[in-house]
């Protein structure tokens, strides 16, 4: 889905069949979201990673995903996960992080060796 200045949307349509949802990047603008979860169930936690993943997000370990999402879409995808999860048991956490927190952010990624 396009929007008028240009930006694309990624939102699955059965989304829309249970709750709608006014889309709109002027919401605050769009800002680096971290989600992490932990969902003892192997279904559910891969229902909710397919989740992160239709939303445009990137995987960052196996239970932790990142992008930019804006606050409309944050409410958007909590709620689809919400409705994925359904009665199994988990744990999932959103954090809306601005310009200022995101850029300071320290990262180690390396590959290596398993000796």
């Amino acid at each position: 889905m396009r929007i008028e200045d240009g930006t694309i949307f990624y939102l699955p349509s059965s989304i829309f069949d249970r709750y709608p949802v006014i889309l709109s990047p002027c919401h605050g603008g769009s800002m680096q979201t971290l989600l992490i979860y932990d969902i003892p169930n192997d279904r559910a936690r891969q229902k909710i990673a397919d989740a992160c993943l239709d939303y445009g997000l990137q995987r960052l370990q196996y239970s932790a995903f990142c992008g930019d999402l804006t606050r409309t879409h944050q409410r958007a995808l909590f709620i689809e996960i919400k409705r994925r999860l359904g009665r199994q048991a988990g744990n999932v956490q959103l954090f809306p992080l601005d310009e200022k927190t995101w850029r300071g952010r320290r990262e180690i990624a390396q590959g290596g060796t398993d000796e």
